[in-house]
């Protein structure tokens, strides 16, 4: 199963974490959205926070295989979900199971549930 959903958990987090905390530090390869912690840090009800934008250490050249299918239905199309999910169950049998789908979109009308 597919399942995404867009979140805003800045209440949530304000009220159980940040405002019980002198500092909290967010890190993960995927908070950043075109060179900026702003879509993020709307999410998480983050208002004046210091933000520090790294590079990643990880060889992507040498470690990583980006597939783009040329025969995907448009995402808004209702037959998406089921075309990625095929998609994405051929790649994962053709390399035994080493793979990394990683779903990140600044629009959460592109999210898509099955």
């Amino acid at each position: 199963t597919l399942s995404a959903a867009p979140l805003n958990v800045g209440l949530k987090l304000e009220k159980l974490l940040f405002s019980q905390k002198r500092s909290v530090t967010l890190t993960s390869a995927t908070l950043g959205v075109d060179g900026s912690m702003q879509y993020m840090g709307e999410r998480l009800g983050l208002t004046g926070a210091e933000e520090l934008l790294v590079g990643s250490p990880f060889d992507f050249q040498k470690s990583t295989l980006l597939l783009v299918s040329s025969d995907m239905p448009e995402p808004n199309d209702g037959g998406y979900p089921q075309a990625l999910q095929d998609a994405i169950k051929r790649v994962a049998r053709s390399s035994r199971g080493g793979v990394l789908g990683l779903f990140t979109s600044p629009d959460p009308s592109s999210a898509c549930t099955t």
